[in-house]
């Protein structure tokens, strides 16, 4: 067998080894009807998790009017702390 087919058939091998649940896909139908013919025991389809969105770390979310709001007040009381902290020292 030629080096260059044995070394797509370990790459592929090692695909399914880490995501067997290819071969529930209709491009691997043969594939799996041929493990099936030998008596291979395949493992379940897995059902993906819904999970909810989660804004991703690249895209910072955007603050709001209200929340820039607050957040320049808030930096206001703190700087009065300070200065009241000054005070008294």
């Amino acid at each position: 067998m030629n080096e260059q087919h044995l070394a797509l058939l370990r790459q592929f091998i090692s695909s399914l080894k880490s995501n067997p649940s290819l071969l529930h896909t209709a491009d691997l139908s043969f594939f799996k009807e041929y493990l099936l013919s030998l008596g291979a025991k395949l493992p379940e389809v897995q059902e993906p998790s819904v999970e909810p969105e989660k804004p991703s770390a690249e895209e910072p979310k955007q603050p709001t009017a209200e929340e820039s709001e607050n957040a320049s007040s808030e930096s206001e009381v703190s700087s009065e702390e300070s200065d009241v902290g000054i005070i008294f020292l």
